[in-house]
This record gives C-alpha cells, structure tokens and sequence, in this order.
C-alpha cells in the first residue's frame, strides 16, 4: 500500500470574521445542524511535498476544547453563514 502525501498549510494573514458563521453536521441536534461565530478569515498558503499549490481563504474557530482550527479541518463542517 503507498502512502498518501500530507498537505501542509502555512497562515500567512488572518482578518476579522465579523458576522461570519461555520455551519456543522450534528446529529444530536434536532435540526441535524448548528452554527458557530468564526474568529476570523485566514489566508493560507498550501504546500503538498514541498511543491507550491497556491493560496486559499479559510474561516476560523474553535473547538469543543478550546483548539483554534481552520473549520474545513473538522470532519463535520458544512458551509458558511451569514
């Protein structure tokens, strides 16, 4: 079996997500969903085996415990809302 290549992800600036929700998956949930404030919007540079691929705009918030995360890093997330 060959081993997949990690991607990597560098933040090269964050601004302020003002308004801006992260919309999760949740079951528990009667509505199967919920919302959360993003902290901020995160421009992020993406290397896979120190090959450039580019740049992309990430929302970020926290976890359950306290962890800031780029939100398409969680398995349950769904889209944005504002």
């Amino acid at each position: 079996m060959t081993e997949r290549a990690k991607l990597e992800s560098k933040v090269i600036q964050i601004i302020p997500a003002y308004g801006w929700c992260a919309v999760y998956g949740e079951k528990e949930n009667p509505d199967g969903w919920k919302k959360t404030p993003l902290i901020a919007w995160a421009l992020l540079e993406i290397k896979m085996q120190d090959k450039d691929l580019g740049t992309t705009i990430c929302g970020v918030d926290t976890d359950s415990e306290g962890n800031v995360l780029p939100v398409r890093q969680r398995p349950n997330f769904l889209r944005y809302y504002i």
